[in-house]
């Protein structure tokens, strides 16, 4: 005679069965609930470091090492900015000269461009506002960098000026200097003192 033990639906309803079952039910609920937020992380982390996130994403600003300046060959207008002030944000110092010459022929520049062959320095050159922009270029392992980059402008009998200075960004207006993190906060001083 074969003695199978099964268990009747009384024995799965006694109060200490039913305690053992929702206890199961709690703990299974948490673990499914820490691996999707485990993978909801995950997924978050992965997009943050790949940068797609696109909420954190300025178009149009695609950023250099400065935090800055543009990675591509593209000149960038921005509301309220000259011509010269466009060409300065558009380019960095530590930029290949062809980067740098493709931004000029896209901003449609190349008659504003003086070249010194001695120095091998360039100036852009608006003269109706009297603002330029200033470079010189060096040569590593064959390929030509700029370096020195400096915007300049007249202001009545004044000489200013925004340059890279030591990380930051320096504005001279002619009298005083401030001193900025950003490119763009050295240039909006500009614009106000304008």
């Amino acid at each position: 005679m074969i003695n199978l033990n099964l268990m009747n639906n009384d024995q799965i309803t006694t109060p200490k069965n039913k305690t053992k079952i929702i206890i199961i039910a709690i703990i299974s609920t948490l673990t499914v609930a820490i691996i999707i937020a485990l993978i909801v992380l995950l997924i978050q982390n992965n997009k943050q470091k790949t940068g797609e996130d696109e909420a954190d994403v300025i178009y149009g600003d695609n950023v250099a090492l400065d935090a800055v300046g543009p990675i591509e060959e593209r000149f960038r207008h921005r509301e309220g900015y000259s011509t010269m002030l466009d060409f300065y944000y558009s380019v960095d110092n530590n930029m290949m000269l062809d980067t740098v010459n493709e931004v000029i022929k896209d901003g449609k520049l190349d008659q504003n461009v003086k070249h010194d062959k001695k120095t091998n320095c360039y100036n852009l050159v608006d003269d109706n506002r009297q603002e330029f922009v200033d470079f010189c270029v060096t040569q590593d392992d064959g390929v030509d960098y700029i370096y020195n980059l400096k915007f300049q402008y007249r202001k009545n009998a004044l000489n200013g000026s925004i340059a890279e200075v030591q990380g930051g960004f320096q504005h001279f207006d002619g009298k005083t200097t401030n001193d900025y993190e950003l490119k763009t906060e050295a240039i909006e001083d500009y614009l106000a003192k304008k």
